[in-house]
């Protein structure tokens, strides 16, 4: 994904549900664009498309993620390419924005990130 070494960069990954304008997704683009890229590197995982923020966060030169899930579905592909995702990326930090009927996405990372995510309910 084009990072330095791992001492460079602390990676965090941002997991969202869609990257449509939003009180969810524009925190995370504040929060984001906030970062000094030569200490952090982000990467934003939608599930259901870029959307306008999406595209902000590309021209911002973040890169962004669609996994294309359909709304109202669970299919076993993007679940697998976030998995992929992750073990390609290796987050130091995983972030997550998700509804309560997305959390087999939250179990993704689990088996790949040590100690898996503390989950709120």
């Amino acid at each position: 994904m084009g990072l330095a070494s791992d001492k460079e960069f602390l990676r965090i990954l941002h997991l969202i549900t869609s990257l449509q304008v939003g009180g969810a997704q524009m925190h995370l683009y504040k929060t984001v664009t906030r970062f000094r890229p030569e200490r952090i590197a982000s990467l934003v995982v939608s599930l259901a498309g870029p959307g306008k923020v999406g595209r902000l966060l590309q021209g911002q030169g973040i890169p962004v993620l669609d996994l294309g899930m359909r709304p109202g579905s669970f299919s076993l592909r993007p679940w697998l390419a976030l998995l992929d995702c992750i073990r390609r990326f290796r987050p130091h930090v995983l972030q997550t924005y998700l509804y309560q009927h997305h959390r087999p996405y939250r179990a993704a990372v689990r088996p790949v990130v040590p100690g898996g995510p503390a989950d709120s309910g």
